[in-house]
């Protein structure tokens, strides 16, 4: 766990965890804990198993190979 930012009242943090992790319930329990309540705002996955942010592609590039490979099929079987 590493807070990375802090501009009140929104605290940034960055997580290592393992699969069944509930982030959001991290994010109401330090809330608790506080006692001013939390809620998580935004959320990004950086990696899950081997995958990465390095690895992702947009939804449009992920359209564009697939249309790229229909196309490639397509000419290939007249």
């Amino acid at each position: 766990f590493e807070i990375t930012a802090i501009d009140m009242p929104v605290v940034q943090f960055r997580v290592v965890c393992s699969t069944g992790t509930y982030i959001r319930s991290l994010a109401n329990d330090f809330g608790a804990a506080l006692g001013c309540g939390g809620y998580l705002s935004s959320l990004c996955r950086t990696r899950i198993g081997e995958f990465t942010l390095d690895n992702a592609i947009t939804p449009a590039e992920l359209e564009a190979q697939i249309n790229s490979e229909e196309s490639s099929h397509q000419n290939m079987n007249g």
